[in-house]
C-alpha cells in the first residue's frame, strides 16, 4: 500500500485513513495512503466533509433521482439524528452520501451531495434531501469504507444507514460531469429516459397508483396500520420490471409500512401462496428484531390477482436465498 511519510515540527509522521481526520491532531507511526496525505494537507480548501453517509436506495429511488437531472429523496425509517446535527454545522461545507443498490447489495455505487436532512419525530422517520447522484466507475465494497470508530463496514452490512469517513478518491468521480452526463443519458439506465414529459407522465402514474391502493386498501396489508403518513405504495414486481399496464393495476400493489417496504423491495422477504411471510436466510435474529419482522406475519387479505403477481416476486426471492 502506497504512503507517505512527511516532516512536521521536527518530526517524521505516517498516517493512515482510520487515525488521521481533516483537522484533527496527528498522531506518530500511522501509515496513509498518498491520496490521503494531499487531502489532508489542503484540508482547508476542500468543500466536502470528511464524513459521509453510507445508506441503500431502491431502484425505484435510482430511477426517480435520474429522471429528475440526478436529484431525489430518500424517505428512512430511522431517526439521522447524528447525520442530521452533523449536517447543520457543516458552515459552507458538503456532505455526500454514498449509496448502495437495496436489491443486490454489494457495496456503494452511487454518489451524491446531501442537500437537506429533515426529521419527523412523530412518525420516527427521516427525509434526505439529494442532488448531483453519479455512478460510480465500478462498486466501493463495503471492506474499503472506513466507519468513523475506525472499523470497517461488514461485508454482510443491511442496516439502512450508517455513518463513515468520505473516500476521497470517489470524490474526482463526483465532479466529473461527462460521467454523470453519460449515465443521465440512460446509457447504463435500465429504462432509458426519452424525455421530461416521460418523466412527468412516470410521476403521475405513481401517484394515481398510490391514491388507488389508499382507496381501495387502506391499511398496511401486514400489520394494519391506518396512518397513511407512514404508508408506502408498494409494488409487488418492480416498476423496472412491469408493463405500463401492470405499473397501474392495483392488484400489483401492497400497502407497507417502511421497514417491511424496505425488505420486500430488496427481496429479503416475500410471501407465499397462503400470504404467510417468507425471510430471508441473510437476516439475522438482531436484523428481524431491529425491522420488527416477526415469523408468524402474514398478509391479511390476499386476492387471486395478488397471488399471480407475488409468484413472480417470489421467483426472485428465492434465487436470492438459494445464491
Amino acid at each position: 500500500m502506497k504512503c507517505c511519510l512527511f516532516r512536521l515540527q521536527n518530526k517524521t509522521v505516517a498516517l493512515n485513513e482510520n487515525s488521521a481526520e481533516f483537522g484533527s491532531k496527528i498522531r506518530v507511526g500511522k501509515i496513509l495512503p498518498f491520496n490521503f496525505y494531499l487531502a489532508y494537507m489542503r484540508k482547508d480548501k476542500t468543500e466536502y466533509s470528511p464524513d459521509a453517509v453510507y445508506t441503500i436506495i431502491p431502484q425505484q429511488d435510482v430511477r426517480s433521482a435520474y429522471e429528475s437531472n440526478g436529484s431525489g429523496t430518500i424517505s428512512e425509517g430511522k431517526l439521522w439524528q447524528t447525520a442530521k446535527k452533523d449536517f447543520d454545522s457543516l458552515g459552507n461545507q458538503k456532505m455526500l452520501l454514498l449509496l448502495a443498490d437495496a436489491s443486490n447489495i454489494k457495496g456503494a455505487e452511487w454518489i451524491a451531495i446531501i442537500d437537506d436532512i429533515q426529521i419527523e419525530a412523530k412518525t420516527s422517520k427521516t427525509i434526505v434531501t439529494f442532488s448531483n447522484l453519479t455512478k460510480l466507475r465500478k462498486i466501493f465494497p463495503p471492506n474499503r469504507i472506513a466507519l468513523r470508530n475506525g472499523n470497517r463496514l461488514s461485508a454482510n452490512h443491511i442496516r439502512p444507514y450508517v455513518l463513515c469517513k468520505l473516500p476521497i478518491s470517489l470524490v474526482s468521480q463526483l465532479d466529473n460531469k461527462q460521467n454523470y452526463a453519460h449515465h443521465l443519458s440512460g446509457n447504463n439506465h435500465p429504462k432509458e429516459i426519452t424525455s421530461r414529459q416521460a418523466n412527468i407522465e412516470s410521476r403521475t402514474t405513481q401517484n394515481i397508483f398510490r391514491k388507488n391502493l389508499l382507496k381501495k386498501y387502506k391499511t398496511c396489508a401486514v400489520t394494519g396500520c391506518s396512518n397513511e403518513a407512514l404508508l408506502i405504495a408498494s409494488h409487488i414486481v418492480r416498476w423496472a420490471d412491469a408493463t405500463d399496464a401492470e405499473r397501474q393495476d392495483v392488484s400489483n400493489g401492497l400497502l407497507l409500512v417502511a421497514p417491511i417496504d424496505y425488505l420486500f423491495d430488496s427481496y429479503l422477504i416475500s410471501f407465499d401462496e397462503g400470504g404467510k411471510i417468507l425471510i430471508s436466510k441473510s437476516l439475522t435474529t438482531k436484523d428481524k428484531k431491529i425491522m420488527g419482522i416477526q415469523s408468524n406475519m402474514a398478509l391479511k387479505t390476499l386476492t387471486k390477482e395478488q397471488r399471480i403477481y407475488l409468484s413472480r416476486h417470489r421467483v426472485i426471492f428465492n434465487k436470492k436465498v438459494n445464491n
